[in-house]
């Protein structure tokens, strides 16, 4: 079991709650890692967290998040024991079912969904000089992937893999950092590029309010064809007026963030962790703006690979009465 007093420390930014630990050290608490203080995982374990702590009885555990440094990490550490959930992407959550995950290709058929967070969309962001109006548009264009080796990259490449394109089909392709992203679209380095992003993003508003840049819609045909033959994919909207001049909502397709936890796990932690978050979705989403636009039905069915839990079923089937 990890030590408290570092998750206390770990967990202070979010909200006081050590000394409140520390009165309920009776019961053990409940651990959910997350991923790195930048990214999105870290800030949604801690709004999770803090619903689940405003919502329980004074005498029952304190939930506190764990930095990690993404979803292969918190396969890991839920397998070993360190922590008792584990927010890891939906593709992740297939491989350690089904086709393993890691250096010794491990599975871990014990593996139980919860519920799901906020999708990461591939997005195709183009410059507004461009003409890239659809996505069939975007060849014979200059165009960004990434650097190799990347998130970016490798969701940009299964994308063009997909539609059987290949480097041929563009007139450059180009590899700068997402960071960079925006900043050389609008100097003209590339006419559009490809990121996975949990909406809003702060890439997409940059490129938006710096020089215009529109995000391209995906056909619907692709969406459904890919979220039919990849469970871990799921359709995605981004809603109109999420960025500057877009009027119209934009269909994709992605992952998701799933919180997860092992079959073993207690059916009334599990069960409380739920009926919190789920009590109280308006708080949840006015912590973090990618939670934002979460519904309950995307909750309990997107992107859930995994058996769901008894725990979070036995709540599922209470609020499906109500």
């Amino acid at each position: 079991m990890i030590v408290h007093r570092g998750l206390c420390a770990l967990f202070v930014g979010f909200l006081s709650l050590c000394a409140a630990g520390a009165v309920r050290a009776e019961e053990p608490p409940i651990v959910i890692g997350t991923g790195p203080v930048a990214g999105n995982y870290f800030p949604a374990g801690g709004a999770i967290c803090s619903v689940f702590n405003q919502a329980s009885a004074t005498d029952g555990p304190r939930c506190l998040v764990q930095t990690t440094t993404g979803s292969q990490d918190n396969l890991n550490r839920l397998r070993a024991g360190e922590i008792e959930f584990a927010l890891v992407q939906s593709d992740w959550q297939y491989l350690a079912l089904h086709g393993g995950y890691g250096a010794n290709s491990t599975t871990m058929p014990d593996l139980r969904a919860v519920f799901s967070l906020h999708a990461q969309a591939i997005t195709v962001v183009a410059h507004p000089d461009a003409q890239i109006a659809v996505l069939e548009d975007l060849k014979g264009h200059k165009i960004n992937l990434g650097p190799p080796g990347s998130a970016m990259r490798a969701m940009a490449e299964g994308l063009l893999g997909t539609l059987g394109w290949s480097r041929d089909d563009f007139a450059q392709i180009t590899e700068s950092r997402v960071d960079q992203a925006a900043a050389d679209l609008c100097a003209g380095q590339f006419d559009a590029f490809i990121l996975p992003a949990s909406h809003p993003d702060a890439v997409v508003a940059a490129a938006a309010n710096l020089c215009g840049a529109k995000i391209v819609g995906l056909p619907k045909e692709l969406i459904n064809q890919l979220s039919a033959d990849w469970p871990f994919y799921a359709p995605v909207d981004i809603p109109a007026g999420t960025y500057a001049g877009q009027s119209e909502a934009v269909g994709s397709y992605g992952v998701r963030a799933v919180l997860l936890t092992l079959a073993g796990e207690s059916e009334a932690r599990v069960f409380a962790l739920t009926s919190a978050v789920f009590e109280n979705l308006d708080a949840l989403a006015g912590q973090l703006p990618v939670l934002g636009a979460l519904t309950p039905e995307e909750m309990i069915h997107s992107g859930l690979v995994a058996e769901v839990h008894e725990g979070a079923r036995r709540y599922f089937q209470s609020f499906a009465k109500e």
